[in-house]
């Protein structure tokens, strides 16, 4: 059995390595009918029409802003304190192509931010103030702008008495643009109502393929609501991104408004904060998932981008006066910490609970405890690195941890196999005896091992498997919470380790699925097989068949974890040697462990 086993499981492996480094051909899936209408850009720009802001100094929280007069949009924000990869940020002079573009209109050539009219009924009649006059002139609404210091004011003359504005300000050291909407009315009362309904663009993360982490696409839709009648607050997800489908958080007039909303990638979000005034106006937001075909430059899987919307009432200002909607873009870090900066991000705290929930894909990891887990062991982690100030030290600090917390529970189990491994020696003549009365009939001889334990009260211990069950929510939680954590990027650790959230990546081989030769999960590989292959076999067939299975565990973790991200594989590298000095300890003070048949040890993770 034993060596059928191993002729199977060998093979096996050798072809899913030999697949998983065959080079891909990337294909484009079927056009798509578009969900929605996208602002797109028209034909080229006229001079003057693309202009560039910094919003603060490189190096510090900021951003590089690229401002387009057509329709009042931005095109591209790049972040002054963050880059495309540590090789970008150790360089001695940057440029553009450094800093981490977090709004990106590349999917479907999109502009952002861009106001619309959302009605049927046309409240600024001269002028579309985010379509062209004539499409094919190119002949967009331009907004007139006039830049001061920290801020930028886009204005269009509507031509019938009436003046609208976006006006974009910064206050130094937040991650965040103030957002204001403004419109004036200089000659006219409107007697169609009190508010203009207009829908906001929002901004368009990046989300590669190479963000996308086991478990899926790691974007998400998201908006917050708030009861007024119960006083609560809550969260609505948005996860499901299908084609034709636009997924909507209305707000109720009366009883519901909307208090937050946006999207998120991997390690970063861009979400729209209302104030206290301006939140009664926020009437929806809704996500839009583009593009609709592959887009090669950028690896975009379809629909895999969240492109949100926002609906807006704006009231109507009397003639002579001025109304206006104030907003802040929060454009930044996705983590507990950067939540924690300001108060006003606070609103913002359930988006790490659903970060940290595994998505609907990954159900195997849906067990009780996992999102609480994750949560508290990221925040464990950024107590130790405040103490540290290496994250990779701080994950080995987490895992001593663990161990000293589970070592005691080991201990006393193992004593307890050892004490009924005694027992079993003595009641061996009697247990043979069965076994060889019974063997043609193995129920009977369950029945009758099961008899024999109660009359000498012996009931065999959970043994190594109870240490295994509380290490698996600390595997999963830190599998969960790695998946996406932040505070894990670009961050070093030791040596030729740059990126503690992604693959160590000693060198380059360049295949598909094995871009690179990454040393953690061999070491993983190689100490668990040492572990497993030094177990004696239990003498038992069904233990033994399944001991056997588990010795070949390492070949489909390994394959699995191969490109995941090296914080996880530095907890299960000392996880593992840790087991081993663990095992030495209880071998010195309670000594070998004694054969028992049908009984078997689980490693642990």
């Amino acid at each position: 059995m034993e060596r059928r086993l191993t002729a199977f499981l060998l093979p096996a492996l050798i072809v899913v390595v030999v697949w998983m480094m065959l080079p891909r051909q990337q294909t484009q899936a079927p056009p798509q009918a578009p969900v929605a209408t996208a602002f797109q850009r028209g034909p080229d720009a006229k001079d003057g029409d693309i202009f560039t802001h910094d919003f603060g100094v490189p190096g510090e929280p900021g951003y590089r802003v690229e401002f387009d007069r057509r329709g009042g949009a931005v095109r591209e924000i790049l972040l002054l304190d963050h880059y495309v990869s540590v090789v970008a940020r150790d360089k001695a002079r940057h440029d553009d192509a450094d800093y981490y573009p977090i709004a990106q209109p590349s999917p479907a050539n999109v502009m952002m931010l861009v106001l619309q009219e959302n009605g049927e009924a046309r409240r600024f009649k001269k002028v579309r103030i985010d379509e062209a006059v004539d499409k094919d002139s190119g002949d967009y609404s331009r907004w007139m702008q006039t830049v001061s210091g920290n801020e930028v004011r886009l204005k269009l003359d509507c031509q019938d008495g009436r003046t609208l504005e976006k006006v974009y300000r910064y206050q130094a050291g937040r991650h965040d643009l103030e957002l204001e909407i403004r419109l004036s009315s200089q000659q006219v009362d409107d007697p169609d109502g009190t508010s203009y309904p207009l829908a906001l663009r929002g901004v368009m993360l990046p989300n590669p393929r190479s963000e996308h982490v086991i478990g899926g696409n790691p974007a998400m839709a998201l908006a917050g609501w708030r009861d007024v009648q119960l006083n609560k607050d809550g969260h609505i997800v948005k996860r499901s991104l299908t084609p034709g489908t636009i997924e909507t958080l209305t707000s109720a007039a009366g009883n519901t408004v909307v208090t937050w909303g946006g999207s998120t990638n991997r390690f970063f979000c861009a979400f729209l904060l209302p104030d206290e005034a301006a939140n009664t106006t926020l009437s929806y937001v809704s996500a839009e998932p583009l593009p609709d075909l592959v887009d090669a430059t950028p690896n975009l899987l379809p629909h895999s981008v969240p492109y949100p919307h926002f609906g807006l009432r704006l009231p109507v200002p009397k003639a002579g006066e001025t109304s206006s909607l104030l907003f802040r873009l929060y454009l930044g870090p996705k983590s507990f910490g950067a939540f924690a900066s300001q108060p006003e991000y606070a609103r913002l705290d359930p988006v790490m609970t659903e970060d940290l929930t595994p998505p609907g894909c990954f159900d195997f990891c849906n067990i009780p405890g996992v999102t609480l887990m994750a949560t508290y062991l990221l925040k464990l982690l950024e107590f130790l690195h405040g103490i540290v100030g290496n994250w990779g030290v701080a994950i080995i600090l987490l895992t001593v941890l663990v161990k000293i917390a589970v070592f005691f529970l080991n201990f006393r189990s193992q004593k307890s196999m050892r004490a009924f491994g005694a027992k079993m020696a003595r009641v061996k003549p009697e247990l043979d005896a069965i076994q060889t009365q019974y063997k043609a009939d193995p129920k009977r001889l369950q029945q009758e091992m099961m008899l024999l334990y109660r009359k000498h009260k012996m009931f065999p211990p959970l043994g190594g498997c109870l240490p295994l069950f509380l290490t698996i929510p600390v595997f999963f939680g830190l599998f969960t919470a790695l998946r996406v954590s932040y505070d894990l990027r670009q961050q070093p650790f030791v040596a030729w380790i740059k990126d503690l959230s992604a693959p160590d990546a000693l060198f380059h081989l360049g295949f598909a699925y094995v871009p690179h030769f990454n040393v953690l999960p061999i070491i993983w590989m190689v100490l668990y097989s040492i572990m497993m292959f030094r177990m004696k076999l239990p003498t038992d067939p069904q233990q033994r068949t399944m001991q056997q299975m588990m010795r070949w565990m390492f070949l489909l973790f390994g394959v699995f974890l191969y490109n995941y991200a090296s914080g996880l594989l530095v907890y299960m590298c000392t996880s593992m040697a840790l087991a081993f000095f663990e095992q030495w300890l209880i071998k010195r003070i309670l000594g070998p462990m004694p054969d028992m048949p049908g009984m078997t040890t689980m490693p642990q993770f």
